[in-house]
């Protein structure tokens, strides 16, 4: 399921000099703009908002600490060119079919470049943005890391191997 969040402004904008009266704290803190970028920028997950052609348009931290990226290297660069080769096909094809409404969302693991030589494996969860007429707007992307998992299986499953062979001898 995905909200629909209607005029929510996910850039921080300085007050302007017409709110007189109120301080920073007082004017921004509480407001639903600021609530919302907190969400979205603090979440545990990395999150990232693409526009209809693929670009990213948005990303939080979590998913900047997952690439080992700054936000210049990623805003209105294209998704897929940040995954691996071999998975790039399959998740054109299934964000495709998010885009065009044959599917609601879509959850698939890909692998990712990470920091310094390591490839990230991640959990994508993909679901359509909708504006405030029912159309599509974009996507947003959900990342978990499974990196370490992933890892963890590989290792059980060579020492299970290795269990078999010593018992084979």
């Amino acid at each position: 399921r995905c909200v629909v969040l209607r005029r929510a402004d996910w850039a921080y904008q300085e007050p302007r000099s017409g709110d007189a009266g109120q301080g920073v704290a007082e004017n921004k803190q509480g407001s639903p703009e600021i609530r919302l970028h907190w969400l979205f920028d603090e979440a545990p997950v990395g999150i990232v908002l693409l526009d209809l052609q693929g670009n990213m348009a948005e990303c939080n931290r979590a998913f900047l600490k997952l690439t080992g990226l700054n936000p210049e290297d990623l805003i209105g660069t294209t998704f897929t060119d940040r995954v691996a080769k071999e998975d790039r096909g399959d998740i054109a094809a299934a964000l495709s079919k998010v885009v065009m409404g044959t599917a609601r969302a879509t959850h698939m693991e890909i692998r990712m470049p990470g920091v310094g030589e390591r490839e990230l494996v991640a959990s994508l969860y993909a679901s359509r943005l909708e504006d405030a007429r029912g159309e599509i707007s974009g996507l947003a992307l959900h990342f978990i890391d499974t990196t370490e998992q992933r890892n963890l299986e590989i290792q059980f499953a060579q020492s299970q191997k290795m269990d078999a062979i010593g018992q084979l001898a």
